[in-house]
C-alpha cells in the first residue's frame, strides 16, 4: 500500500513539473512567433523613390509677364530749333530782316509704330520696353528773297530728342494743296537738322507763304517696368489645398527726353510732354479690386470694358502704380500631412529627408507666386542640416515659435488636439508658376528617442507584445508616403514591458498593440515626452502564483493520501 502511494506522489511531481514547463515554453514560443510575423512583413515592403524627371520647370528665368503698353494720343506744344547761330551764322540776318519767318504750330500723335510688350511664356515675342510713336511736327513758313542778302533756305530740328524724319511734305497756302518733298531736295545734317532749300524748291517766286509738316518717329521709355508682389499681405497656407489671394503693384515710369539748345544733345526730360496710354496687364481677365495712382495721385475711371488701363501720364519719369488682386489654387500633391509627401531615411540611422510637392493649380499664368509661406511643426531649426528645391530656386526658413502661431490659426489642420509643440520651421516656399509642380527637400536629423513602458491591469510589465508604431497615419519606417512604407524592424517589449526606440522624427505618434496577433489597444505617444508610460487591460494572472498554488495542491494532495492511509491501518 505504501509503494502505490508512493507511486501517485511521484506521478503527481511528475505533472506539475510537466506543466510548469509547458507554461513557460509556450510563452517562448508566442515570443518568438510574434518576432517571425513581424519580420515578415517587414522585409515584404518594397521602396520605390519618386522620379525626378516628372518635373521640369515652366521657365527658367524669374520673370513676370508684362503685358503690353501703348501710346494712343500725346499733348505737346514747344517750338523745335530753327537757328543754330554756331552752324548757320548767316541765318541771323535773314531772320532779323524778315527775309525768312518760322512760326512753330504745334505737334500732334498720328499712331503708334512699336508698342512696349512682355512675355514670358511665349518667346517669340520680342521683348521691348520702347514705345514708338510718329508725330506731325507743323511750321508755318513765310519768305521773301526780294530783301537783300537773302540765304534762300532754313534749319529746323523738332525738341523732342532723337527724332528720325520719316517725310517731309509742304502745303501751300493759296492752294492748300499738301505735297511730299522728295528726299532729293531737303537733306539732313551730321546734326539731325533739315535743311531746305525753298528758293530752289519754289523757283519762280520771290516770296511765298507755306506750312511744311514734319512726320517723325519719336522714341519713349518704359522705365522700372515690374510687377512686385505687396509684402504687407502675407499669403500663408494652412490647407492641402488652398485658394490664396495676394496684392500686387504694377508699376512703371515713361520717360521721353528733349533737347538741350545748348548742346544739342537730348538729355532733358520731357516735362512738358503727356502721353494717353492703354495698358494691357498680363492674364486681365483673372484680376480685381484695382487701384490706380500715378504720381501718388489717386485715379479714377480708367478702366475699360475690356479691362485694360487707360491713364494719361507725363513723360517726366512720374510713377505709375496699379494696385490689383488675384486668386491661386496651391495645392500640395499627395500630402501625408497637410504639405509633405515623403520622408525617408538618407543618410545613416537618422538622417532623414522630406520632401514636398507644392503646385498651382489654377491663378494667372504669367504672373508667378513667391512669398507663400507654410509652417512646419516637426522639424526644429538645429535640426535641419540642408535644403532646397529641384529648379534651383532658394527655400528660405526661419525659427517658428509655433505655440504662438497656434493661437493665430486656431482652426487650421496644423495642429492637433494631442499636439505639444513649441519649435518648428516658417518656411517661405520658392517662386511658381502656375502648373509648375517644384519639389522642395529638407533634411533633417530625426534625434528622438522614446522608451516605452507597458504593463498589464496591475501595472505589470509585460514581456513579447507586438507593436505597430504609426506616424500621420502610415508605419513609420525608412521610407514613409501615401504609396509606399518601408516600416522599421519589429518591435517587440522585452522582460521589463520596455521597448527603446530610437532616430525618431519630432512629434505625436500612434501605436497598435497586438498580443499573439490580437489587438489589444490603441493610443498616442510623443517625442515630448521621454519615457511614455502605457497601461493595458490586460489581465495579470502571475505564473509565479499558479506554480506556488500547483506545488501547494500536490503537497496537499499527498497529504491527504497519507493521511487516508493512515486511518486505514490504524
Amino acid at each position: 500500500m505504501i509503494n502505490k502511494s508512493r507511486k501517485y506522489i511521484i506521478l503527481l511531481f511528475i505533472f506539475s513539473i510537466i506543466v510548469i514547463l509547458s507554461l513557460s515554453l509556450n510563452s517562448n514560443l508566442e515570443y518568438n512567433n510574434n518576432y517571425t510575423k513581424n519580420f515578415t512583413s517587414e522585409t515584404s515592403s518594397i521602396t520605390q523613390a519618386f522620379s525626378l524627371d516628372d518635373y521640369t520647370p515652366l521657365i527658367e528665368e524669374k520673370q513676370h509677364g508684362l503685358g503690353n503698353i501703348t501710346i494712343t494720343n500725346i499733348t505737346f506744344y514747344e517750338e523745335g530749333i530753327f537757328n543754330y547761330t554756331s552752324s548757320y551764322p548767316e541765318l541771323d540776318d535773314d531772320l532779323d530782316s524778315g527775309a525768312l519767318d518760322m512760326t512753330y504750330e504745334g505737334t500732334t500723335y498720328v499712331n503708334t509704330t512699336k508698342i512696349a510688350q512682355s512675355d514670358n511664356l511665349d518667346p517669340s515675342i520680342e521683348y521691348s520696353k520702347t514705345i514708338t510713336i510718329t508725330l506731325n511736327e507743323s511750321v508755318h513758313v513765310a519768305f521773301d528773297t526780294s530783301i537783300g542778302g537773302s540765304e534762300g533756305f532754313l534749319i529746323y530740328k523738332p525738341i523732342l530728342a532723337e527724332t528720325i524724319l520719316k517725310k517731309y511734305y509742304v502745303q501751300n497756302e493759296s492752294t492748300s494743296f499738301v505735297e511730299e518733298v522728295s528726299s532729293d531736295d531737303y537733306s539732313i545734317d551730321s546734326k539731325n537738322f533739315l535743311i531746305f532749300n525753298y528758293t530752289d524748291y519754289f523757283s519762280t517766286e520771290t516770296n511765298h507763304i507755306f506750312n511744311m509738316y514734319l512726320i517723325f518717329e519719336y522714341n519713349i521709355s518704359i522705365d522700372d517696368w515690374d510687377i512686385i508682389q505687396d509684402p504687407n499681405y502675407e499669403v500663408v497656407i494652412i490647407k492641402q489645398e488652398q485658394t490664396i489671394k495676394p496684392r500686387f503693384e504694377f508699376n512703371f515710369t515713361i520717360e521721353g527726353y528733349k533737347i538741350n539748345v545748348t548742346t544739342l544733345k537730348g538729355d532733358i526730360p520731357a516735362e512738358n510732354l503727356n502721353v494717353a496710354i492703354k495698358l494691357n496687364p498680363p492674364d486681365k481677365d483673372l484680376l480685381y479690386n484695382h487701384t490706380l495712382a500715378i504720381d501718388d495721385v489717386i485715379v479714377n475711371n480708367f478702366l475699360d470694358i475690356n479691362k485694360s488701363v487707360n491713364a494719361t501720364i507725363n513723360a517726366n519719369l512720374i510713377e505709375f502704380k496699379l494696385n490689383f488682386s488675384t486668386n491661386y489654387l496651391v495645392r500640395f500633391e499627395d500630402p501625408i500631412d497637410i504639405n509633405w509627401a515623403i520622408d525617408r531615411l538618407v543618410e545613416g540611422r537618422d538622417i532623414r529627408q522630406r520632401i514636398y510637392f507644392p503646385t498651382i493649380v489654377s491663378g494667372p499664368e504669367h504672373i508667378y507666386l513667391s512669398e507663400l509661406i507654410m509652417y512646419e511643426p516637426t522639424i526644429s531649426v538645429e535640426q535641419v542640416t540642408s535644403n532646397s528645391s529641384l529648379f534651383e530656386r532658394d527655400v528660405l526658413y526661419t525659427d517658428a515659435n509655433l505655440s504662438v502661431i497656434q493661437e493665430h490659426f486656431q482652426h487650421s489642420l496644423i495642429f492637433t488636439e494631442n499636439a505639444i509643440r513649441k519649435k518648428g520651421l516658417k518656411i517661405t516656399l520658392p517662386y511658381l508658376f502656375k502648373g509648375e509642380t517644384n519639389p522642395v527637400f529638407f533634411k533633417y536629423r530625426a534625434n528622438n528617442d522614446i522608451l516605452l513602458i507597458i504593463t498589464d491591469n496591475i501595472r505589470m510589465p509585460i514581456m513579447g507584445l507586438e507593436i505597430e508604431l504609426y506616424y500621420y497615419g502610415k508605419l513609420y519606417g525608412t521610407y514613409i508616403s501615401n504609396d509606399l512604407v518601408q516600416p522599421m524592424a519589429p518591435l517587440l517589449t522585452d522582460e521589463n514591458g520596455e521597448i527603446q526606440i530610437e532616430n525618431l522624427s519630432n512629434g505625436n505618434y500612434t501605436i497598435k498593440i497586438y498580443r499573439k496577433n490580437r489587438f489589444i489597444m490603441e493610443t498616442t505617444i510623443s517625442t515630448f515626452i521621454e519615457t511614455n508610460y502605457i497601461s493595458t487591460e490586460i489581465f495579470h494572472f502571475p505564473l509565479w502564483i499558479f506554480i506556488f498554488s500547483i506545488i501547494n495542491g500536490t503537497f496537499l494532495l499527498i497529504g491527504f493520501i497519507l493521511y487516508h492511509n493512515y486511518k486505514r491501518r490504524s
